[in-house]
């Protein structure tokens, strides 16, 4: 009969366990632990030291575990609990246990940071991340200046109901502003319609009626009703 146990192929078809880094006393059930002589029998009585079990972080050299070894939970299937120590490293932590009387057994996880594993498996978890809308890049002050300048992006629509657009001129049913040259020198970036993503200098602001007037460096082609754009 072949010796056979849990192989490389096999451990690669499967979801990795989940671990949080640098946590105590996270106890997983893993190890099924089978004779080596008939390769069927489980093994319930295998005394399984810290020793026996060998951990390898992201293919770095093999070590022991920290400390505590396996316990027999049920038909041959073993628990351990990992330290703060043994999932100090995030990514893959591949393990084995080698102890005489049984196959070699085989376990891969997957050590997450604190704040991923929350979200992914806490009670509750929703599978997001918490967002700090306070703060881009951990400073205060460069969010403030965010929601600032995103404050002066103005939408609008373009109108041809009454007049039609042309590539250097439309008017806007949404944009209001009743100030001649209010947007002289601003951009207009196009978000919808045929001149999607093209962007264009305003030159000319006026009114017509409720409507903004705009005059604008020649474009490829006029915009459609109802076209979007932003002024930024």
């Amino acid at each position: 009969m072949e010796q056979h146990n849990t192989t490389e192929k096999e451990i690669e078809g499967r979801q990795m366990i989940p671990l949080k880094q640098s946590t105590p006393s996270q106890s997983r059930m893993m190890y099924s632990m089978v004779d080596d002589t008939d390769f069927i029998t489980a093994e319930s009585g295998l005394t399984i030291a810290n020793t026996d079990i060998k951990l390898s972080k992201n293919g770095a050299a093999a070590v022991n575990k920290n400390s505590g070894g396996a316990t027999h939970i049920i038909n041959g299937a073993y628990s351990v609990t990992f330290d703060a120590t043994d999932t100090d490293t995030v990514g893959e932590l591949y393990t084995s246990i080698s102890v005489s009387g049984a196959l070699v057994a085989e376990e891969k996880f997957w050590v997450y940071e604190e704040a991923i594993y929350a979200a992914r498996f806490a009670s509750g978890a929703t599978g997001l991340l918490p967002a700090n809308v306070t703060q881009v890049n951990s400073d205060a002050d460069s969010a403030i200046r965010l929601a600032l300048s995103t404050k002066q992006i103005i939408p609008g629509t373009v109108d041809t109901t009454a007049v039609g657009a042309t590539n250097t001129a439309f008017e806007s049913d949404d944009i209001t502003e009743a100030t001649n040259d209010h947007y002289n020198g601003r951009t207009i970036v196009f978000t919808s319609g045929v001149l999607l993503g093209q962007a264009t200098s305003i030159t000319d602001y006026t009114t017509n009626g409720a409507n903004g007037v705009f005059t604008i460096v020649a474009t490829t082609e006029a915009p459609g009703n109802n076209d979007t754009f932003i002024i930024v």
